[in-house]
């Protein structure tokens, strides 16, 4: 037996308001899209954020802004978005403490991650790798250890970076060479050893070159010629041997080559001006 038609019509308009207040609801609740951009990934964004504060001290409350009852991408100091998306970091100089908290790595969208001059101790993450938008990473002037990550030989679009005054050790990474957009490298004063690896003649891009103040050694390689782009090549206070390879002098860019090493028992690489490139002096 059938229900009544007056009975099926009242059962169907509940389930229609039913259903409607269901599709409210899921509405109210979410929070508003960012101009732009999803605001499920920039929620991923800022939960990134908070978990790389989390990991430091940041004794002159620099970054007291970030915290959820603020808008992370016109209020949170140091942070930049586009798209409504993180696309830059710039918290240099503002003597934060602590790890890099591989948790940066989950900010996608990054181009720029300055986080030189402060106190930021530990390794550099390898998650860094994952970073493929970034086209500059400087972390200079910490008291970070450990080795460079090979990862960072991922980080295809980089143009700037720099890692120098810090405490890394161990060798350049054969895969630094997989960076072919790269401008600027500057790994001085440092604690580096091992040769300087033959893949950094395939940085075709390079135009300024800083290894110097490390404990690199063997013989400048010959593939360092194949740099068409090189204008400053500095290398000074290393344990390098051997003469400088025949090959930079077919660089026409190259103006400054600033090297200062013993090749043979009394004799030395003295720095290089642009006029003259190389003087051998005799002790």
């Amino acid at each position: 037996m059938q229900p009544p038609l007056h009975v099926t019509l009242l059962a169907r308009a509940c389930l229609s308001a039913l259903l409607l207040l269901q599709q409210l609801s899921c509405m109210t609740a979410q929070p508003a899209a960012a101009p732009g951009g999803n605001s499920s990934a920039l929620a991923a964004d800022e939960l990134a954020l908070l978990s790389f504060k989390a990991a430091l001290s940041d004794p002159a409350g620099s970054l007291a802004s970030w915290n959820a009852s603020n808008r992370i991408c016109s209020t949170w100091s140091g942070v930049t978005c586009g798209s409504g998306r993180v696309v830059a970091l710039r918290l240099d100089s503002l003597g934060l403490v602590g790890p890099v908290s591989p948790f940066v790595a989950n900010l996608s969208f990054l181009t720029t991650l300055d986080l030189g001059n402060n106190r930021l101790v530990g390794h550099i993450p390898p998650q860094l790798g994952r970073l493929s938008r970034l086209q500059l990473l400087n972390i200079s002037a910490n008291s970070l250890d450990g080795d460079i990550p090979s990862a960072l030989g991922m980080c295809t679009g980089l143009a700037t970076l720099v890692l120098s005054s810090n405490r890394l050790h161990g060798g350049i990474p054969d895969e630094v060479g997989a960076l072919k957009n790269l401008v600027y490298l500057n790994l001085e004063s440092n604690r580096l050893s091992g040769q300087i690896p033959a893949s950094v003649g395939n940085l075709s891009s390079i135009q300024e070159l800083r290894l110097a103040n490390n404990t690199l050694s063997g013989a400048i390689p010959p593939s360092l010629g194949q740099l068409p782009n090189l204008s400053s090549f500095i290398l000074y206070y290393n344990n390098l041997s051997g003469p400088i390879p025949e090959t930079l002098w077919n660089i026409s860019s190259l103006t400054r080559l600033n090297v200062f090493e013993m090749i043979s028992p009394g004799r030395y690489l003295q720095t290089c001006s642009i006029e003259s490139l190389v003087s051998v002096a005799s002790s």
